[in-house]
């Protein structure tokens, strides 16, 4: 009778064992679907988060948005859906499309004034106000995604994006002077096309944790 007991005893030990041993594996093993990133591009400079979630292990859908901004504040709304080469939860390489609305407000500036002469540099930038920007463009990026761990991930990417911005009908001009006037232009316009969001390339930096 006690080598039965032991027997029984032996035996739902060892299958209770099993099953939690079971059970670990199970969640080691267990796909990673989800993310989320903290972002910085460096022209302009802004910050930015993201939320992207994997529907297959090569496909994922994503958000990402910004609030602030240096040149150009501001907020952005964007949309983006990833191709994985290897799959989303291992380092690999991705192609990205994005598409997605801004809105800037910087102070601009409505005329300029010259008191002495119109090629003197002294000037005098009237009509403060906010500008009243908004940006709608889409993209297509290439990158590559490099886990540290299992969960903790770098990411870089890079592309090209084009769009379409309006500007307000007295957002004329930023108030530049001295060696800086000299350097690039004043005309808000300009300014936003050629060393703001309206720059055709775009690079930008992440650090995610993948669940």
């Amino acid at each position: 009778m006690k080598f039965y007991i032991k027997s029984i005893g032996f035996i739902f030990f060892f299958a209770i064992g099993h099953f939690i041993h079971a059970q670990d594996e199970t969640k080691i093993v267990r796909p990673k679907r989800n993310a989320f990133k903290i972002g910085i591009t460096p022209i302009p400079t802004r910050i930015f988060f993201s939320y992207e979630h994997a529907f297959s292990k090569h496909f994922s859908l994503g958000a990402m948005a910004s609030y602030g901004g240096t040149r150009f504040p501001g907020y952005t709304c964007n949309m983006f859906t990833r191709y994985y080469f290897k799959s989303f939860e291992q380092s690999s390489w991705f192609l990205e499309v994005r598409g997605g609305y801004a809105h800037y407000n910087p102070y601009v500036y409505t005329a300029i004034e010259y008191p002495n002469h119109p090629y003197d540099d002294n000037r005098d930038y009237v009509g403060k106000h906010r500008a009243d920007i908004d940006y709608w463009s889409g993209g297509i990026s290439g990158g590559y995604k490099a886990f540290f761990n299992e969960r903790i991930f770098f990411e870089f990417l890079g592309g090209l994006h084009f769009g379409q911005a309006t500007f307000g009908a007295d957002d004329n001009y930023f108030a530049r002077y001295g060696m800086s006037y000299e350097l690039g232009s004043d005309k808000v316009e300009e300014v936003f096309n050629n060393s703001g969001p309206g720059n055709a390339f775009h690079f930008v930096l992440h650090f995610g944790y993948a669940f």
